[in-house]
């Protein structure tokens, strides 16, 4: 129902990836230490945040599922596992996007990409896989108590602070 509808897929992980990488690569100059590139803690940084918006963002998105498209389940035969699925394959099409923006620029800034960054991707798919699972049990919680999903969105907020992605 918006004007740019789709569009967002696309602008969403590019500015995105773009604040942080002006932010503290450029107005912060956080660095590692003394003497390191200003790009590296724009590297660490961007790589651990999109790793963790897809974890969050698919454990959010899955929380109350049940409750938004429960019609679909009694019109279509469709598994409870099946239904949700739809939320962690939106949330890789996000972190494509971002991290075809994020090579790019750390391409322009001067910063290979080397065979080590081919381990993302299997880091993604444990990450993705656990989100799901955990997804699946929050939103079957959230059917019956529903103060789940206000909640998940609150601890969310604790546990990013609480991971060292930042630090």
């Amino acid at each position: 129902g918006s004007l740019l509808g789709a569009t967002w897929l696309l602008l969403q992980p590019v500015l995105y990836v773009l604040l942080f990488s002006t932010v503290f690569s450029q107005f912060m100059v956080a660095r590692f230490a003394t003497g390191a590139p200003t790009h590296a803690y724009v590297v660490y940084l961007i790589s651990g945040m999109l790793l963790w918006n897809v974890f969050i963002n698919t454990l959010l998105g899955m929380c109350g599922v049940y409750q938004h498209y429960g019609a679909y389940l009694k019109k279509i035969p469709l598994s409870l596992f099946t239904l949700p699925l739809f939320v962690p394959m939106v949330e890789l099409v996000i972190l494509a996007i971002a991290m075809v923006v994020f090579v790019v620029i750390m391409a322009l800034v001067g910063h290979p990409v080397t065979a080590m960054w081919w381990w993302f991707i299997p880091v993604v798919v444990v990450v993705v896989i656990l989100a799901y699972g955990l997804g699946l049990i929050l939103a079957v919680t959230n059917t019956f108590v529903a103060d789940v999903a206000p909640a998940t969105q609150a601890l969310s907020q604790v546990a990013f602070w609480a991971t060292p992605i930042v630090y």
